[in-house]
Parts: structure tokens; C-alpha cells; sequence
């Protein structure tokens, strides 16, 4: 743990612009993660603005975070959506449907590097 936070110490201190550059980058990655769930409500025909897709993330993010130790996030990342669309006023269901989505969604872009990987590694 110590080492971790020596090297983000390091970065800030001797690399700024790398240091505003990863987290810039850790900003629209978040962004684009609450897109994806504002879209996913708008595919279920949930009536959710944007904020309301930054609090999902941001709750969800924050179980997530608090149950760590789960690999793959087995199960935690539905509960995690299931309490933070309940905390908006929508059923557990949406959340719980948000997660597989998203599931489907990693799953669809691991078999698409998979492939890609397997025809680089022929040539």
C-alpha cells in the first residue's frame, strides 16, 4: 500500500503533466461510464436525465469499491446499481437489468480482443 502511494506521490510530484493527464483521462472514462447507463435507460425506456445517470455510477462505483474483494465483481456490481436506482426512486429490477447489460457488453468486447488478438498472432 505504502508503495502505491509513493508512486502516485512520485508522479504528482516529479511528472505533473502525466500525473493531470491520467486523471484527466480517469475523468472522461467516468463520464462515458454514466453515459452508458443513461443510454441503458434510455433503451429501457426509463425517463433518467444525466444526473440521475451520475448518481447510479457514483453509487454503484462506490459499493463496488467497498466490497473490493469479489472477484470480477460477482454479483456486486448489480447490487451496487440495484441500491442506486432504488435511491432515485426506480424499482431494484433496473438496476439489477442495468448490470447484465453491461455484463453482455464486456463480454461482447472481450471475445471482440480475443479475435482480434488471435488474427495478430497469426501474422
Amino acid at each position: 500500500m505504502n508503495d502505491v502511494d509513493q508512486q502516485v506521490k512520485n508522479l504528482f510530484q516529479n511528472r505533473r503533466n502525466r500525473f493531470y493527464t491520467a486523471l484527466f483521462w480517469e475523468f472522461v472514462a467516468r463520464v462515458v461510464g454514466c453515459f452508458e447507463i443513461y443510454f441503458i435507460g434510455l433503451a429501457l425506456d426509463i425517463n433518467i436525465d444525466f444526473i440521475d445517470a451520475m448518481i447510479i455510477s457514483s453509487g454503484s462505483s462506490l459499493f463496488a469499491n467497498l466490497v473490493f474483494f469479489f472477484p470480477m465483481q460477482l454479483g456486486t456490481r448489480e447490487g451496487g446499481l440495484a441500491m442506486a436506482v432504488m435511491s432515485i426512486g426506480l424499482p431494484a429490477s433496473v438496476g439489477i437489468f442495468m448490470g447484465i447489460v453491461t455484463r453482455i457488453r464486456e463480454i461482447v468486447w472481450i471475445m471482440i480482443g480475443l479475435g482480434w488478438m488471435s488474427l495478430v498472432k497469426k501474422k
